[in-house]
């Protein structure tokens, strides 16, 4: 059933809803006038009709709501590293299906198997299945994110958010603006255009959730889609935090580049094990990635010399 149904249907049961209300009021106008109790029945049956109608909505926007993040998914988990890298045991604490075969299983990432080694059998695969699912659970409620412990009423502003359209399409817009923005500096190569992408960004982002936060409902989404993000390593962050680790992360890289760069040419060569001494604070891939810039940009060169490279000015007579 697509989205567009699901609207009509709304617009029935709203049609509807109105019909039992304006109905039950006659009724009872009717029940005090005319001094006819048997009026109160039919009050009380379309109260009820009333009641399931309100029922039927909020089944209604739910699922709309639902589609609308279907077709309307925003990339933000792209940007991070979602990868589980210790082992684990895989408890079973759950009075779900038995184990059938009473078996310790060990998780690798995300690869599930026999601590004996053995195979797993077809008839222990409903079992792990649920068994994952109890433990995302699990893990859902013992999480601090907000993200997972929104009220009722708190997911019943989201949805009237979401389907006040004119709002929902401004807030996106604002939103494809930042993102369009942050992929651009993510493809640029210059350090200043790359440094003004990126603050773009933020000043983007920011008019972005001041629009959101004009509603609590439109507060809450934006929190839950941008604000209150996990991934495994990260229980809860923002999307802003991950725009400046990036703005810190080259602001660091472009300064190794320029210092690397002054000691190559003050000393005509130098040994590339050697530089990592010289950067106590930085870290030995950070050392290696501003080395590779600077060769991509024909700065220097480097040539194998033993277990390591000797570092050059490029075009530079020894």
């Amino acid at each position: 059933m697509n989205k567009t149904l699901y609207y009509i249907l709304k617009i029935i049961v709203a049609i509807y809803a109105t019909g039992c209300l304006i109905t039950s009021i006659a009724g009872i106008v009717l029940s005090i006038t005319e001094h006819n109790v048997s009026f109160l029945l039919m009050v009380f049956i379309f109260i009820l009709l009333f009641a399931l109608c309100i029922f039927l909505d909020k089944k209604l926007k739910r699922k709309i709501v639902s589609l609308n993040n279907t077709q309307n998914n925003i990339s933000n988990n792209a940007n991070f590293n979602t990868e589980i890298n210790k082992t684990s045991l895989v408890p079973a604490p759950y009075n779900i299906k038995e184990n059938p075969s009473n078996t310790v299983y060990i998780q690798n990432g995300h690869i599930i198997s026999h601590a004996d080694g053995s195979s797993i059998k077809e008839e222990e695969i409903p079992y792990l299945i649920e068994l994952g699912y109890q433990n995302a659970l699990e893990r859902e409620k013992n999480n601090p994110n907000p993200a997972f412990h929104r009220t009722e009423r708190e997911e019943d502003l989201v949805v009237n958010f979401m389907l006040n359209e004119k709002n929902f399409e401004e807030a996106k817009k604002r939103i494809s603006k930042f993102e369009d923005l942050e992929h651009q500096a993510c493809n640029e190569s210059n350090y200043e255009r790359k440094m003004d992408l990126y603050n773009q960004v933020l000043e983007a982002y920011e008019k972005a959730k001041n629009f959101c936060y004009r509603t609590k409902g439109g507060m809450i989404w934006f929190q839950d889609m941008y604000e209150y993000l996990h991934n495994s390593k990260n229980s809860c962050f923002s999307y802003a935090d991950t725009i400046r680790k990036h703005i810190e992360y080259y602001t660091e890289i472009h300064l190794l580049e320029t210092q690397i760069h002054t000691i190559i040419e003050d000393n005509k060569e130098y040994l590339q094990k050697d530089l990592y001494r010289l950067f106590p604070n930085s870290s030995k891939d950070n050392v290696q990635r501003a080395i590779k810039n600077l060769v991509e940009q024909n700065i220097i060169e480097k040539i194998k010399q033993g277990n390591t490279y000797s570092l050059t000015i490029k075009g530079l007579q020894l």
